[in-house]
C-alpha cells in the first residue's frame, strides 16, 4: 500500500490486517455460496455451462497484494453467476432467485471495497475519532 510510505509502520499493519480480513470473510463466505450452488446444481443432473455471447476481458494493474486481494474477491463473483446462470436457465432457480442472488452478492463485493476505500480514507486524514 502507498500509506506504508505517509504512515507508520504499526498503524500500517493494523489497517493491512483490517483490510485482510474484511477480504477474507467475504471471499470464505463467496466460497461457501459458490460450493452450495454447485452442489444444487449438481443435484440437478446440470453438467452444462452458460456462455456468454460478449464478455469483455480486462486488465487489472496490481500494485499491492490487497489489490490482488480483491481481484481474486471479483473472479469468485464472476464464478458463482456462471453457477447461479447455469441453475436459472435450467430452471432450478427463478427469475426472483437469480436476480436477488446476483444482486446481493454484487452489493457485498462492491461494499466491502468501499470499505476499503473509506479505512484508506480515515488513515490518509488521520483515524476518526
Amino acid at each position: 500500500m502507498v500509506l506504508r510510505i505517509l504512515g507508520d509502520d504499526e498503524e500500517m499493519d493494523q489497517v493491512e490486517e483490517i483490510v485482510g480480513n474484511l477480504i477474507g470473510e467475504l471471499a470464505t463466505e463467496l466460497r461457501a455460496e459458490h460450493a452450495r450452488l454447485a452442489q444444487l446444481r449438481e443435484a440437478n443432473g446440470i453438467g452444462a455451462t452458460p456462455r456468454y455471447t460478449d464478455p469483455k476481458p480486462i486488465t487489472v494493474h496490481i500494485s499491492s497484494p490487497q489489490l490482488a486481494q480483491y481481484t481474486a474477491l471479483i473472479e469468485e463473483l464472476d464464478r458463482l453467476m456462471t453457477v447461479m446462470d447455469a441453475l436459472w436457465l435450467t430452471g432450478v432457480l427463478t427469475n426472483k432467485q437469480r436476480a436477488d442472488g446476483a444482486y446481493q452478492w454484487r452489493t457485498r463485493v462492491l461494499r466491502t471495497g468501499r470499505e476499503i476505500i473509506e479505512i484508506e480514507r480515515c488513515n490518509d486524514t488521520g483515524w476518526p475519532d
